[in-house]
């Protein structure tokens, strides 16, 4: 903490992902008003979303999971929420990407069943495949116990996902509910009530699917760059 403070003093800005880290920060510096919350850049150009694409993605829907760390991202949630959803919508699919082997032993065993529905993937999947999915899924679901901002959320919602996050740290900052999808509460029903209001109707998908890709186009790299362009000059001059 002493490190931090010392580095923190000599800097002129700090920039950080989110209000939820500046907070953070603010509450234990001399100078609150040099913390500006930037966001951060994801690696995906949102996409031209076709209607087409929407209708295939409404019609046959799958979940989509990517988290390293499958247990603090709440992997487990999404499976307890996937097994409830399945009585509502039985045609459902779900993918989940997380380094399986850090996984709790009972989760690691209910991913190795021979699910039809269920496909699990080691982190570090090629691009292809990641994109592929990215572009095939219908919703992403991530109720995550710790997400200081949440790079994936951008790159799904570039891609026209709605996305389900956890009504904890970062993530309310940039899901509004209703708007481009869910916050919820850690618990499985919550998440697959949000999952199956999204697919109440075609129209309300759909509008939620361009909301998401609008909030992805506020934060490609070119326009997080600029604007901590433009605040260093301002910081200058």
């Amino acid at each position: 903490m002493d490190d931090q403070k010392e580095a923190y003093a000599k800097a002129s800005g700090l920039f950080v992902a989110s209000e939820w880290i500046g907070n953070s920060i603010r509450s234990y510096i001399e100078n609150p008003k040099k913390v500006y919350t930037v966001g951060m850049g994801h690696r995906y150009e949102p996409i031209e979303l076709k209607e087409s694409q929407i209708e295939e993605r409404f019609e046959n829907p799958q979940l989509l999971f990517v988290g390293r760390n499958g247990f603090i991202k709440g992997v487990d949630i999404v499976l307890s929420a996937f097994n409830l959803l399945k009585e509502e919508m039985p045609e459902a699919k779900l993918k989940i990407i997380t380094d399986i082997r850090g996984l709790p032993g009972a989760i690691k065993k209910e991913l190795g069943k021979k699910d039809q529905d269920i496909d699990a993937y080691a982190t570090g999947v090629p691009w292809e495949m990641l994109h592929k999915l990215y572009l095939e899924s219908s919703i992403f679901v991530m109720p995550s116990r710790f997400d200081a901002w949440g790079k994936v959320f951008f790159e799904a919602m570039a891609f026209g996902m709605p996305v389900i996050g956890a009504r904890n740290c970062a993530m309310p900052e940039f899901i509004k509910d209703d708007y481009n999808g869910y916050t919820t509460n850690y618990d499985s029903g919550e998440v697959a009530d949000r999952i199956i209001s999204i697919f109440n109707s075609f129209e309300k998908y759909k509008k939620m699917s361009e909301n998401a890709i609008k909030v992805s186009e506020r934060y490609t790299w070119n326009k997080v760059a600029k604007n901590m362009v433009d605040i260093i000059n301002n910081i200058i001059s």
